[in-house]
């Protein structure tokens, strides 16, 4: 049996109250054992509002707990509170510097290098593609304009590893701007979207600094342009990699607390459609 808005919507506020074992949830939605723990893996995994446990994983007495994940009561240090800051003020990649994260991750868990590419090139460098497919259950993109779905990979166009990573049960979550500046890369998505035969692209309009991308919980990807001078013709960009689970689990929340608070690209789009000669600009 599908899950129905009205189920989460019922989930959601149960688990908000308190924790809850699956035998609980099962009861209060009038579904098998089963059927409950199969939404609640679906609900983790795609909304970002609840996280499971597993206690005495392995043996017959196994106990699994759904408890509301609450991001805005961030478990960080000082450091963490003012990069939030800067992050939810800021509005262009100009306005945050990730070399803050990647200075404070742990120096054996962290890579960080440079690329020099053509301005207007969409052609990717480093096989990204390869980090991509490592994902088991989500990616969650910190985008600008959702330009992702230009970029190149050899012979190998990104829309199709996204594609290719949806049929395989991926989640995709983007986070960008959906405006008129970035309609086309975001009707590309959602043409994509519509082919599929599984809602496994979100995408939700949000203007933020970052550009990034977080592969389940164990990789993260951040990217920085250098300033270079006007006449020359490349530009340089600084990639910092992380696995360091504790800045790992905190983007993580970073992405859910502003992904909350933005509206739905495809309503943008709708509204965006009404502009009167909008196609002629």
């Amino acid at each position: 049996m599908a899950l129905d808005k009205e189920t989460r919507e019922e989930i959601r506020d149960f688990v908000k109250q308190k924790p809850r074992t699956v035998q609980e949830i099962a009861q209060m939605i009038g579904r098998s054992w089963r059927t409950a723990d199969r939404y609640l893996e679906k609900m983790e995994k795609e909304e970002g509002y609840i996280s499971r446990r597993t206690f005495r994983k392995g043996t017959r007495g196994a106990l699994k707990i759904s408890y509301w994940n609450n991001i805005n009561s961030f478990s960080t240090s000082k450091v963490q509170e003012q990069l939030l800051k800067k992050i939810e003020t800021g509005r262009k990649k100009e306005d945050f510097s990730p070399f803050d994260i990647y200075q404070s991750a742990e120096k054996d868990k962290r890579n960080a290098f440079m690329e020099k590419q053509r301005k207007e090139n969409v052609e990717a460098k480093h096989d990204i593609f390869t980090l991509l497919r490592q994902a088991q259950e989500k990616i969650m993109f910190f985008s600008g304009d959702l330009s992702w779905v230009n970029l190149t990979y050899k012979d190998t166009n990104c829309l199709d590893v996204f594609r290719e990573l949806s049929e395989e049960g991926i989640n995709l979550f983007f986070l960008g701007r959906v405006d008129t500046g970035s309609m086309k890369n975001a009707e590309k998505l959602f043409d994509l979207k519509k082919s599929l035969k599984k809602d496994k692209i979100k995408v939700r309009h949000n203007e933020h600094p970052l550009r990034a991308f977080i592969v389940d919980n164990t990789f993260v990807q951040m990217k920085e342009m250098r300033k270079t001078d006007k006449d020359e013709e490349s530009e340089k960009y600084l990639f910092y990699e992380i696995e360091d689970k504790k800045w790992i689990k905190w983007l993580e929340k970073v992405f859910w607390k502003l992904y909350r608070g933005s509206m739905p690209g495809e309503k943008r789009i709708e509204d965006l459609r009404t502009i009167e000669n909008l196609e002629r600009i």
